[in-house]
């Protein structure tokens, strides 16, 4: 059995894994960081909102509707993150990306994440972001996605 020091030092690990394959758009890597049976919470309006139960819905029908609008080839969806806190099996994170979209608009995000992990995969994710920013530049909803703060988010 793990100490708790030890579960938060594998836990961690396996979330910048995450990060790191998102980061390069390393499907594969990315797959190997998940649990067949992963949950994604999504909370708000989004046509993605709401729980997504494993990696066949997580490919075969989320993925299809996020990187549908988006020019391959200029994204990154992890350009920056950070690691907040580890607390035994749970890992919060922040991240920061974005890409081009197919209608010449550009995709900026930033994300805050909470992570289960078990047995050396993510469990579960929790991931919170400006969903005015996402039906507008990845679901072409017609809201005014706003002005870049004048001062981002620092972390």
């Amino acid at each position: 059995m793990q100490t708790q020091d030890q579960q938060e030092k594998s836990a961690r690990a396996i979330v910048e894994r995450w990060y790191d394959c998102l980061s390069r758009m390393d499907v594969e890597g990315y797959k190997q960081t998940l649990s067949p049976d992963i949950i994604i919470n999504v909370p708000g309006t989004l046509p993605i909102s709401g729980r997504c139960y494993g990696q066949k819905q997580l490919f075969e029908e989320i993925f299809p509707q996020v990187m549908g609008n988006l020019v391959p080839g200029t994204i990154n969806l992890a350009r920056r993150h950070r690691i907040m806190a580890v607390d035994g099996d749970i890992v919060v994170g922040m991240m920061e990306g974005g890409g081009d979209t197919r209608d010449g608009a550009r995709y900026e995000q930033q994300y805050c994440h909470i992570f289960r992990v078990d047995n050396g995969v993510v469990v579960e994710i929790w991931e919170f972001c400006d969903t005015v920013q996402a039906e507008a530049r990845l679901f072409g909803k017609n809201i005014d996605a706003g002005e870049a703060p004048r001062d981002p988010l620092r972390f």
